[in-house]
């Protein structure tokens, strides 16, 4: 599929491939610290065999990725946008997107969100959660503006967990006074926090359940991907 973006931008939008590991470790060029903070919650991550294997080998079921190349230089990474599956709540699933940085503020984001809430209920997928670090504004519009009915699970000092039940249609952008309330409680508690970055971990080959992290309150890096 192509999406225009804007006037001068058209960018073609295709499940992950494994050829696709060359774009992610080229990205890497172009794409600030700052980015990389926001989507891994910590340093920028050394794209190793191991992890570039698990981001572009995956099933297309319980993990599902889409990514997003300029149309006119199919080499060029614009975004990847991905959901995995819980292994012990095969209806949920926590999703993640990145956008790099010549492309963002085009609403690249906002389709790609659009697209993975599309394929995850095609694969029985209910409720999508999104781990956001505290200072993510971008995120934190996208999410209210793709998905409303999101509502705040978990928080800390530094990052919050937000859940969307998507069987239906969402209600209009906002629209949705229990995100508002949420957003202002996240600004109150989960911004501020100086604590150091987390280091990058390498998920494992079968990749832990997302959901795991806030059941065992640990503070191990989302295997949702880049």
């Amino acid at each position: 599929m192509v999406s225009k973006l804007e006037p001068r931008l058209a960018v073609s939008i295709r499940p992950i491939r494994p050829a696709d590991a060359t774009l992610i470790a080229n990205a890497v060029r172009y794409t600030s610290d700052r980015t990389y903070q926001r989507r891994f919650h910590g340093p920028r991550p050394r794209f190793s065999p191991r992890v570039l294997s698990y981001l572009t080998e995956i099933d297309g079921e319980n993990h599902f990725a889409l990514i997003a190349v300029e149309r006119d230089r199919p080499d060029r990474l614009v975004a990847v946008a991905r959901f995995v599956r819980y292994h012990d709540r095969p209806t949920e699933a926590e999703f993640a997107i990145t956008v790099h940085d010549p492309y963002q503020g085009q609403g690249i984001g906002r389709r790609l969100l659009e697209l993975l809430v599309e394929a995850a209920r095609e694969r029985g997928i209910t409720r999508l959660r999104a781990l956001i670090q505290s200072d993510n504004d971008p995120m934190m519009r996208l999410l209210r503006r793709v998905l409303p009915q999101a509502r705040l699970e978990d928080r800390s000092d530094r990052e919050c967990t937000y859940s969307a039940d998507i069987t239906a249609a969402p209600p209009r952008a906002g629209t949705s006074a229990a995100f508002g309330d949420h957003r202002r409680e996240r600004v109150a508690s989960c911004a501020g926090s100086k604590a150091g970055a987390r280091a990058f971990s390498p998920p494992s080959a079968r990749a832990e359940a997302p959901g795991s992290r806030n059941r065992r309150r640990s503070r191990k890096r989302s295997p949702a991907g880049a």
